[in-house]
């Protein structure tokens, strides 16, 4: 039960992946405890996983999985690289970050892929009433474009999420490096940045990593997981 992915519930509403630490996890366990939320681990994880689910459950029920992530992330405390994934809002894979590293790596034609990607940014938080729309539209967040991305709408772009380069290079070279406070929304090939802060800066550079390969292969392990524990001294 302490294994990634860890779950809001037995219908596998949210899953979230996790590197960081949480340090006001113990509040956010008591308090989801208190509102009926059963937790089968020990892990601060499984509290985020259990926190959006408690936000849906609770929250305007117009906001899109994106919000619903912003709104989860304002109550965390601490360090984290957050992936999230949800059933009830298919074909959409939500990522973000804050004091811990996080890269996305984008996979296309060279010569589509744009030199940077730009910020959009949430003019009031995503519980607020000035956000609300018709419950209608629950379930779709604003469609990211190709044109953040890509200079040719022709072919969706792969992406790849990974806390260090030398995960995805073999996939691709072309990556974005996120910083504190971005989510990504990444749905049917198409990529977009958003924050709720205010940031100066309109836009992530796409960057090109020039590394040796020989110098990041796995080599004879399997993943990279097992290269870093047979090569520790």
């Amino acid at each position: 039960v302490n294994c990634h992915p860890h779950r809001s519930d037995a219908a596998n509403a949210f899953v979230v992946i996790h590197n960081g630490i949480i340090t006001n996890c113990r509040e956010l366990r008591i308090f989801l405890e208190g509102k009926g939320y059963k937790l089968e681990s020990e892990t601060d994880t499984e509290t985020i996983a259990k926190l959006i689910k408690y936000l849906y459950d609770t929250l305007d029920s117009s906001l899109s999985f994106r919000e619903l992530v912003e709104a989860t992330i304002n109550r965390l405390e601490g360090a984290f690289a957050l992936i999230f994934k949800s059933r009830l809002f298919p074909d959409e894979v939500i990522a973000a970050r804050r004091g811990s590293p996080l890269i996305v790596g984008v996979r296309a034609d060279e010569v589509k892929v744009k030199s940077s990607v730009p910020i959009h940014v949430q003019q009031s938080p995503p519980h607020s009433p000035s956000a609300r729309r018709p419950p209608s539209i629950r379930g779709h967040t604003r469609r990211s474009s190709w044109d953040d991305v890509l200079d040719v709408q022709e072919t969706p772009a792969e992406f790849f999420l990974a806390s260090d380069a030398s995960a995805i290079v073999e996939h691709t070279r072309r990556v974005l490096f996120m910083e504190d406070d971005d989510v990504a929304v990444i749905s049917r090939g198409a990529l977009s940045i958003h924050r709720v802060k205010h940031t100066n800066t309109l836009e992530r550079p796409i960057l090109t990593l020039d590394y040796d390969m020989q110098e990041i292969m796995k080599g004879k392990f399997a993943h990279f997981m097992l290269k870093e524990i047979f090569e520790q001294p």
